[in-house]
């Protein structure tokens, strides 16, 4: 399972990757030891397929920061209230 996430990790990481073609991703999943029925799910892009080979639901990764704090735009950080209410 860690090479899965590696994988997925790395792609998100790296532009290159994520636009590669079908067989440099084939070649990169191989060398990363990825399983072949999840090669298939990623390579045919079906989410459906992927949540079933890694026996999961509702596959979804984001990330947030803590705090939004923004220097350009007058008035964004006066909803701290707001904020504070979202994270409680």
């Amino acid at each position: 399972m860690s090479n899965i996430i590696n994988f997925l990790e790395m792609i998100g990481q790296n532009a290159n990757l994520r636009n590669a073609s079908r067989s440099d991703m084939l070649a990169t999943m191989t060398a990363m030891q990825i399983a072949p029925e999840l090669q298939e799910a990623l390579l045919s892009k079906n989410p459906q397929q992927l949540e079933t080979a890694l026996g999961a639901s509702n596959v979804c990764c984001m990330m947030l920061p803590a705090t939004v704090c923004c220097m350009m735009l007058p008035g964004m950080n006066d909803d701290t209230a707001f904020h504070q209410e979202l994270c409680a």
